[in-house]
């Protein structure tokens, strides 16, 4: 049945790309076809979340007044409530009694010296009107944790099981290369949905304020999580986003101190994506509604890397974008690699299919292979 199905996805896309006459529209139609998913999402949330109403002009120029991305990662205070695998170093908190690890879906063959570990702590959901949540990181090790070099690994919106295949090759090169892997569950995703809901349906909204304080609650959650391991012993972190989470890393690495980062596909302007054909069904409801354009791109301008006084000081830091993304322009992503020393390459793919070019993967162990 699977082999039918992925049969008929190949002879959609094939038709699709005889009807659009060019790889590069195939590319551009398959990234529409998620932004316009995307924005139906956010159009859903407020009816689902907020009960159908926007939080308004006056909320938003409010937030904004006040808004500080890392209030909440300020305000984070003890360990995470993890769960730790038997075999762990000596140094973890003994918060729980029994061994967890990840999902089966996400777990890597056992080997006699790789550990793997669930690490979850109460949170709270935005979306879901700033009810409880959990955080949840899972953790991939091999021998000992004390003093190992760890990367922080942060997916992008639509990070789901299947994205695992792809994603378990770029693990194992790290395990390869002695690094440990500090994996972050976006909210609204893998064990982060609940009943009902579809990947990425709680994690963005329509409503501009909801998203500056889910950018807040991500950034405490990534700190509170960076903080719980160095209380293990572990040493430098790194760091891996893609798509969204290299967004939200790039606002992180404006207070943490990464020796490198792999950015791919990385979000740098929220503007541009808001700006994007797929997603005018929502400015139009945000326009209904009666927020000026002006106010929401002020709003997006906050948690924007391009917008934000970043400065990669001596952080070794490699951008790999994808030549047809319909989110962030080549152009967009070239000036702010310029502007910042980035060395930035890319492929000839969507902001949809880049994991599926087996160069990308192999040029980030070669980018791994000049840091040892």
């Amino acid at each position: 049945m699977r082999q039918k199905r992925n049969t008929a996805i190949i002879s959609l896309l094939l038709g699709a790309a005889a009807l659009l006459g060019s790889c590069a529209s195939l590319e551009g139609f398959v990234d529409a076809q998620g932004l316009r998913g995307s924005a139906t999402a956010m159009l859903a949330a407020v009816d689902h979340y907020e009960g159908g109403r926007l939080g308004g002009p006056a909320e938003l120029e409010g937030r904004l007044a006040s808004f500080a991305p890392f209030a909440r990662a300020e305000a984070a205070t003890g360990g995470a409530t993890g769960v730790a695998d038997p075999e762990a170093s000596a140094t973890a908190e003994p918060v729980a009694t029994t061994a967890a690890r990840p999902p089966a879906a996400w777990l890597l063959p056992d080997e006699k010296d790789l550990h793997q570990e669930r690490i979850a702590f109460p949170s709270v959901s935005p979306l879901r009107a700033g009810g409880p949540d959990e955080a949840i990181f899972y953790l991939y090790w091999r021998g000992s944790l004390a003093g190992k070099r760890t990367i922080l690994w942060v997916p992008g919106y639509g990070v789901s099981d299947f994205a695992f295949r792809f994603i378990r090759n770029f693990f194992e090169t790290e395990l390869d290369h002695n690094y440990a892997i500090l994996f972050y569950t976006i909210p609204g995703h893998l064990e982060r949905m609940r009943k009902g809901e579809k990947a990425g349906e709680a994690l963005l909204s329509a409503d501009p304020a909801v998203n500056l304080e889910t950018v807040s609650v991500v950034l405490g959650e990534l700190e509170r999580g960076m903080s719980f391991l160095r209380a293990r012993g572990v040493g430098d972190f790194s760091a891996w986003g893609g798509s969204m989470g290299a967004a939200f890393l790039l606002l992180l690495a404006e207070r943490e101190r990464f020796d490198h980062m792999v950015l791919m596909i990385p979000v740098l302007d929220w503007r541009s994506i808001l700006g994007n054909e797929a997603m005018g069904p929502v400015r139009a409801r945000l326009r209904a509604a009666g927020y000026p354009d002006e106010l929401v791109d002020r709003a997006y301008e906050a948690v924007s890397p391009a917008a934000r006084p970043w400065k990669v000081g001596s952080t070794r830091v490699l951008i790999q974008y994808a030549r047809w993304d319909a989110l962030t322009p080549e152009s967009l992503t070239l000036d702010f690699a310029r502007g910042h020393g980035i060395v930035a390459r890319g492929y000839d793919e969507s902001h949809s299919t880049i994991l599926l070019d087996r160069r990308m993967l192999e040029d980030y162990r070669l980018f791994l292979d000049g840091l040892d």
